[in-house]
This record gives structure tokens, C-alpha cells and sequence, in this order.
């Protein structure tokens, strides 16, 4: 997964995100920078029941933060996604006839 300085860098750049579920993303400048949550149509989680450890499904999130607008959120997209979006990018760029490589 790319860190969120490249994200928010590629957030800056221009790159959008058109949310999927599985999805990962961010939300900065909340005290929540080192989490990383994921969109899905179920919230899943883990805990213990009589003892056992179980995944226990619920529809609705129980903690204070009801939305976000995705304008507040930073999609981190997978090495894949990534590729996909650079791969569309280029395809609709216009290069000049010769190109020439700077070193920097």
C-alpha cells in the first residue's frame, strides 16, 4: 500500500477517485492519520463470544463520526489501481514527436 504522503500527493496532482467497495482511504488532520479504513457495504469486525473468537456483522457504524464527505477523505489506492489510473492518464496525453530525458 503507498503511505499516505504519496496519496495526498496524488490527491494534490489531480487524481481522482471514483469509490469502489474495498476500497482503501485516509482521513487526515483528524488524529486519525496512522488509520487506514476501507469502504464496504458491511462493517465486519472481531471479537469474543463465550470465549470463541468470531467476525460479528453489523450495518451501521456505533462511533460518533456518522460521514464524511469524500473531498475530506484521501482514497490510498492499491499498486494496482495505481497502474490502472497512470495506464488511462497516459493513454490520453499528448506527447511531442521526440521526447528527451533530463537528469535531475
Amino acid at each position: 500500500m503507498i503511505s499516505l504522503t504519496l496519496a495526498q500527493q496524488l490527491k494534490a496532482a489531480g487524481l481522482v477517485w471514483h469509490t469502489n467497495n474495498y476500497d482503501f482511504f485516509a482521513i487526515p488532520d483528524r488524529e486519525l492519520d496512522d488509520r487506514v479504513f476501507v469502504l464496504a457495504d458491511m462493517m465486519a469486525y472481531t471479537e469474543l463470544v463465550q470465549g470463541w473468537p468470531v467476525v460479528a456483522f453489523h450495518g451501521t457504524a456505533e462511533w460518533a463520526l456518522d460521514y464524511i464527505l469524500t473531498r475530506e477523505v484521501v482514497w490510498m489506492p492499491t499498486e494496482e489501481q495505481l497502474r490502472e489510473a497512470l495506464e488511462a492518464a497516459l493513454q490520453d496525453a499528448e506527447f511531442p514527436a521526440t521526447l528527451s530525458l533530463a537528469r535531475v
